[in-house]
């Protein structure tokens, strides 16, 4: 049974096919079976002014310009606008797609003291954003170590309680033991009172022989007594056992005892003998300490410092350290000093020669510091009179580095001191202008000197300027600290330069600060606090007193459009206009040259363009306009400059220019009728491949005084010498026969199979789907406000250049329009056979004149019908059939 279908993508072809763009492949086809169904495939719409817009006539006139810097001259040089002019506002009238094309040869200042602002702003900018600012350094810091209590119970443990001691032994017996009593300070021990221990503390004595000797003696029991309590007992295990008493948590005074008892292998009066002996463990207490000081070794501070990366270094004014160590309230009797020693990597070195009191300001006058870390390492020391001392947590010891002045500073600056400006005048310039003369020419330098004042002249800034081109020579000037000061340095005196010699035009500043080292470029500067922010900076303005500028003392200005060697590439545009018996209607062109600072000079320019054009014939000129100097043009009469120059008044490019063409500018016409002469439109209809535009001017001999551009300038009136081309570019057309114009050809689109298959291939999927597709009918409703085209038609071709089948009208006449096209089953089977199927849209256009009105477009809403037998779903990409 057959049935009315919707095919949503393989029909997708039709629609490329109405629009003749881009036919390409697509994926997979589906074909359901259904009652009735719509089967909509979209809008399509194509716009003259975005097809044809002034974008890609930009892109025409530039794009094969090789040199960059040449191409990005040309761009800034040239603009494309839309263009209504007065005339064509009239709401009721339909507008033209109208482009205007305005080409400045030359936009030069007669303002000579404008390239003087150039020259002082370029320094000034590079000053400006080079400024010279610092810091001083902030070195206010401070850290704080703790000194464990254990190191402080080491020197204790060592200064009371360690120690060797000679002892005699009135008599020893061989048959029994010997006591041997020994008080404390008799062994030793010295400078307490009372000692109390924590936990795991011992007294260690080890008893040896005074005098070597073969006999054996040996201590097998030992006491430690305080008055009648026993303190701790000890037994030995072996002749030469050290004698340890357990003092855990027991207390010591200096009236406590040891009884020694000594056997002998014979009996033996007056012994000498060596007492060795050692503290070990926990004081929890002392008091009545009375010794030796003690001292403990502080762990090494480093200090970074976090200041300003260009700080060199600096000579300090004033400074102090400070160390304080913070003891715990119940000590009494005990006073810590300090010997100190503070020192940087190649920078501040400083070493206390003995103990000083805790907490004594250490001066750092005089001595430098560097940017790198400040190490502080100490020793402390501890005196004792009398004094009591508790086992507590670890002492806090705060070191402190402060400086508040410094003599100097020295620090590195990110940039450069030296400020150049080196240019050559614009070509501009040396086209058109032959030379200046001076009075004199002047360099004004402000510095704003933002240093504080030293003594004297310390912080005085110096500052050069020389310039070769302007015979300056170098010259020094004074800016005193803290204040802003203004210096004129001249030069130039009755100086001429002549343009086209190409001089070089030199600025040279040069600041010299303070102290400044120009091997190493650091600055110094003095009489600095601490954290003090400095800057200074300058500026510069070249004033030219100038007496006489002389524009084209009779030279010729020689130029071309494009500036280097290539040629507008208009191949394209010629072969789709050839091929559709296509001629242009007018291109207005004018010309313009002049400047108000040139009114009453009676100037007389004389002007030649003309156009070089290639094809496969070869090349031709074709003269456009040409004044009196050529004989060939002697009817061609001097335009006079006029006053008016020619701004195109546009803020935004976006907006159409809806002015006139300047009623001073010059229209090109030809002005002999014969084969030397052209129009734009001329040249376009003989379909060149290729376009060059030259142009020559001779102003003769003017010259300008100073008192002509300041009249101007007082009037705010405009001082520039301006030369330039205008083109009106209205689309338009005569059809010279009846003819036809491909969508493709005018889309420059790539044609390839809209199946994607390449010759010489088959497809099995298109294959299937032509056997159940018994026809198919596109309906399209079309709106066509181009103004072109008696009807549109769909033709194919195969590889010998035969129509697969007869053209298929898709549209007659200029408005809004329905239309059905049918393909039969056959004419499906042939387009099926062909390979590659490349359709196209062919427009019909009668002979005639037309135009492209402004908001033409052409709109299509395209559906499908078609018949077939079957439900079935085809993968264009190779996958599996379902």
């Amino acid at each position: 049974m057959k049935n009315i279908i919707k095919l949503s993508i393989p029909l997708t072809f039709l629609v490329s096919l109405f629009f003749a763009c881009s036919f390409k492949p697509f994926n997979k086809i589906q074909i359901k079976v259904q009652p009735t169904l719509e089967a909509p495939l979209g809008v399509r719409e194509f716009s003259a002014n975005s097809y044809l817009s002034k974008e890609k006539i930009q892109k025409i006139l530039t794009d094969k310009t090789k040199d960059e810097k040449t191409k990005a001259n040309t761009i800034k040089r040239i603009a494309v606008y839309d263009y209504i002019p007065k005339s064509e506002q009239d709401p009721n009238r339909k507008k033209q797609l109208r482009y205007l094309i305005h080409y400045s040869i030359t936009d030069i200042d007669l303002n000579f003291d404008n390239y003087a602002d150039v020259i002082g702003d370029t320094l000034s900018a590079e000053m400006e954003e080079q400024q010279i600012s610092f810091v001083t350094p902030k070195i206010e810091t401070s850290q704080t170590v703790h000194i464990p209590f254990s190191d402080i119970n080491t020197g204790l443990l060592n200064a009371i309680g360690k120690g060797k001691n000679s002892l005699s032994i009135p008599r020893v017996s061989k048959s029994s033991l010997t006591q041997v009593p020994a008080n404390l300070l008799d062994i030793g021990f010295k400078g307490f009172q009372k000692l109390e221990f924590g936990e795991n503390s011992s007294l260690i004595i080890t008893v040896t022989r005074g005098v070597p000797s073969q006999d054996f003696y040996a201590v097998e029991k030992a006491t430690l007594m305080n008055g009648s309590e026993t303190v701790a007992r000890w037994n030995g295990t072996a002749p030469t056992d050290p004698i340890r008493f357990n003092l855990s948590n027991k207390s010591l005074s200096p009236s406590a005892t040891i009884n020694l008892m000594v056997k002998s292998n014979k009996d033996e009066s007056n012994i000498p003998i060596q007492v060795a002996y050692k503290l070990e463990g926990k004081i929890k207490k002392a008091e009545g300490i009375t010794i030796d000081p003690i001292e403990v070794s502080i762990p090494e501070i480093s200090f970074p410092l976090d200041i300003d990366k260009k700080f060199q270094s600096a000579k300090i004014a004033v400074g102090e350290a400070k160390m304080q160590a913070i003891l715990p309230a119940a000590w009494k009797g005990i006073i810590p000093n300090i010997k100190r020693s503070i020192q940087q990597t190649d920078g501040l070195y400083f070493r206390d020669p003995g103990f000083t009191p805790s907490n004594t300001a250490l001066s750092l006058t005089n001595q430098t510091v560097n940017k790198n870390p400040i190490n502080v390492s100490a020793t402390m020391q501890i005196v004792f009179n009398n004094a009591t001392i508790t086992e507590t947590e670890p002492i806090p010891l705060q070191t402190e580095i402060k400086i508040e002045k410094f003599d100097s500073v020295s620090f590195k600056p990110e940039h450069n001191l030296e400020y150049k400006y080196k240019q050559k005048f614009s070509q501009d310039v040396q086209k058109w202008l032959t030379a200046i003369e001076f009075n004199k020419v002047i360099a004004e330098i402000e510095i704003q000197n933002g240093l504080p004042q030293g003594s004297g002249s310390e912080n005085t800034i110096k500052t050069t300027a020389k310039s070769k081109a302007f015979n300056i020579p170098e010259t020094t000037e004074e800016f005193p600290a803290d204040k802003t000061t203004t210096k004129k340095i001249e030069g130039g005196k009755n100086l001429k330069i002549k343009f086209g010699r190409n001089p070089d035009i030199d600025f040279t500043v040069k600041i010299f600060p303070p102290g400044y080292d120009e091997v190493n470029k650091t600055i110094t500067v003095y009489n600095i606090s601490s954290g003090q922010e400095l800057s200074f900076k300058g500026k510069v303005k070249i004033i030219f007193d100038w007496k006489t500028l002389t524009v084209d003392s009779g030279q010729t200005v020689k130029d071309s459009y494009p500036e280097d060697s290539t040629y507008i590439d208009l191949s394209e545009v010629s072969a789709i206009l050839k091929k559709s018996h296509l001629k242009i209607h007018e291109i207005p062109a004018y010309f313009y040259i002049g400047s108000p600072a040139l009114k009453d000079k009676k100037v007389k320019p004389k002007v030649k363009i003309w156009a070089n054009t290639t094809n496969s014939t070869g090349e031709k000129q074709k003269i456009i306009m040409a004044s009196n100097n050529d004989p060939a043009t002697a009817d061609y009469v001097e335009k006079e400059v006029k006053e008016k120059s020619l701004p195109i008044p546009l803020a935004d490019e976006k907006i159409p220019y809806t002015g006139e063409i300047p009623e001073n500018a010059v229209k090109l016409k030809k002005e002999k009728d014969n084969n030397a002469w052209a129009t734009f439109m001329d040249i376009i209809n003989e379909y060149p491949e290729s376009l060059k535009i030259y142009y020559e001017f001779d102003l003769g001999e003017i010259i300008l005084n100073k008192e002509d551009i300041k009249l101007l300038l007082d009037k705010d009136r405009n001082t520039k010498l301006q030369a330039d081309i205008l083109i009106d570019v209205p689309v338009g057309f005569e059809v010279t026969e009846d003819s036809t114009l491909s969508f493709a050809d005018i889309m420059d689109e790539k044609r390839t199979d809209i199946f994607g298959r390449e010759q010489g291939s088959t497809s099995s999927t298109v294959d299937t789907i032509s056997q159940y597709l018994h026809s198919v009918l596109l309906c399209a409703k079309v709106e066509n406000t181009t103004g072109l085209a008696s009807a549109f038609t769909l033709q194919a071709f195969d590889k010998d250049k035969k129509p697969i089948f007869d053209p298929k009208e898709l549209m007659v006449g200029q408005a809004s329009n329905e239309a059905q096209i049918l393909f039969t089953g056959q004419e499906l089977q042939k387009i099926k056979d062909t390979i590659p199927f490349i359709p196209e849209i062919v427009m019909k256009i009668p002979k005639g004149n037309y135009y492209i009105e402004r908001d033409a477009k052409l709109k299509a809403n395209l559906s499908i019908i078609a018949n077939t037998d079957i439900d079935y779903t085809y993968d264009m990409t190779g996958s599996k059939e379902h």
